[in-house]
């Protein structure tokens, strides 16, 4: 089985991203609303394929070590 990490991303978790804008003047009062992406989760789940065999990785990186030098 392969190494393995399981992550969790949540951004503005209690939903205080908002977009508003007030500018105001003597005369009037201008709101500005936009679109933004509010809450969201990520699940991810990655993999490490360095450590399947650590003799075959390290013959791997003196060969690629040799041909750099």
């Amino acid at each position: 089985m392969l190494p393995s990490t399981l992550s969790i991303k949540v951004t503005d978790i209690l939903n205080q991203e908002k977009s508003l804008k007030r500018t105001t003047s003597a005369e009037r009062v201008n709101d500005v609303y936009s679109n933004v992406m509010g809450r969201y989760f990520l699940f991810g789940e990655a993999f490490n394929f360095g450590k399947m065999n650590a003799k075959n990785n390290r013959n791997a990186q003196d060969a690629i070590m040799q041909m750099m030098f």
